[in-house]
């Protein structure tokens, strides 16, 4: 894993650039066994995960109330960007406003997940990782989703309009 969370409570990962785990998760969020209700309020927003042979974001065991928003997610294996290991009924994890790519697909079924609003769409990265596929660049050619998404303080996250 490139970032494990296991003990934590109201954190924030966000604008990171998640490369190259090919064994393991982007992030875990989850004590190593049963346990607890942690990691508990922790955002993971914004950020480009590529190359995360297990996933771009887990969640295990008592994990609870964090949200995963607006990230972009590629190469991850042949399962689900977004995945849950044991993760308890009711640990309301909001999946929200996230893309992925080359799964299939974005966030595993789990009774802990609360999902909206994700989509399998190629975010067509360049060198730099920067989405530019146009569904997904704002009116002034900004990244609406990823890690150079532009920081907004005090503002919700972004509303993609999926095109179907």
């Amino acid at each position: 894993h490139l970032v494990y969370i296991s003990d934590a409570q109201d954190g924030l990962i966000a604008h990171c650039l998640l490369v190259g785990s090919p064994n393991g998760r982007g992030v875990k969020l989850g004590l190593p066994r049963p346990g607890g209700r942690v990691p508990r309020g922790i955002v993971v927003r914004y950020n480009t995960f590529v190359a995360n042979g297990g996933g771009a974001v887990s969640s295990s065991y008592g994990a609870a109330e964090n949200r995963i928003i607006g990230n972009v997610m590629l190469g991850t294996g042949d399962g689900a960007n977004i995945t849950a290991f044991r993760l308890v009924d009711g640990s309301s994890t909001r999946i929200e406003g996230n893309v992925g790519w080359g799964t299939s697909t974005v966030v595993a079924a789990s009774a802990g997940h609360d999902r909206h609003d994700n989509r399998q769409i190629d975010p067509q990265l360049d060198a730099a990782y920067r989405p530019t596929n146009a569904e997904l660049l704002g009116p002034a050619n900004e990244p609406l989703v990823g890690h150079l998404t532009p920081t907004r303080e005090h503002a919700p996250p972004a509303t993609l309009t999926w095109q179907p």
